[in-house]
């Protein structure tokens, strides 16, 4: 299936800490191009929520170490082969369309993942 790809270099205070890639079907955003993130904190949901009455409701995450490709580590300010979180990601809207499949490679000084969950007892 024809999929839009986006890929992010994401900073905090002008320093890289991920590398996000989102495969999107072009199906659900066919008019998604790389203006719609020319502007300073352009929100991917935002857009998918506002023009395309997307609304996300779950995602199924995996986080493992990988190593750094050459394009990565250059743009994480890493070695090729430093150790790097890597974040994958199957995101569903509220119909259970499998909206955005994400890849998130994640500088491992630079990233803390956090996680909080209810536990019902039986």
């Amino acid at each position: 299936e024809p999929v839009a790809v986006l890929r992010r270099q994401r900073l905090s205070n002008d320093v890289p800490f991920c590398i996000e890639t989102s495969y999107l079907p072009q199906r659900f955003v066919p008019w998604l191009s790389a203006a719609d993130f020319s502007l300073e904190n352009a929100s991917l949901y935002a857009i998918l929520r506002e023009r395309y009455k997307i609304f996300v409701s779950k995602n199924d995450e995996t986080l493992k170490i990988s190593y750094a490709t050459p394009d990565e580590a250059e743009l994480l300010g890493l070695k090729t082969g430093s150790p790097v979180i890597l974040l994958r990601s199957v995101v569903q809207d509220v119909n259970n369309n499998r909206v955005e499949y994400l890849k998130s490679v994640n500088h491992p000084d630079r990233v803390v993942f956090h996680s909080t969950a209810t536990v019902m007892p039986l």
